[in-house]
């Protein structure tokens, strides 16, 4: 709750998510987060870390469309060129 409120106020174009587990995981927020960037003006990419294991189905049942899925473990140095490949080019849907 506490990082969708800070989301309603800050400009920021990539959202990176932990998913996994249920009830309020990191889809949970980036499903909340693309709902709100319309509001912002800005457009929101979404940058999804978490195992393989049925990614895509996953991202497709909770109505989330990514922008990029990296299984875990992440590199950090990996982690930055996607978050910047993402920022530089935007979001590949629309929101």
């Amino acid at each position: 709750q506490e990082a969708l409120a800070l989301m309603r106020d800050d400009t920021r174009d990539v959202l990176v998510v932990s998913v996994g587990g249920g009830g309020k995981n990191g889809y949970w927020l980036a499903r909340e987060a693309l709902a709100v960037a319309p509001s912002r003006g800005e457009p929101l990419a979404v940058v999804a870390m978490g195992s393989a294991d049925h990614a895509d189905e996953r991202a497709l049942l909770s109505g989330v469309a990514i922008d990029r899925y990296l299984q875990t473990p992440v590199d950090a140095a990996q982690l930055v060129s996607v978050v910047a490949d993402v920022a530089r080019n935007g979001s590949h849907h629309a929101h």
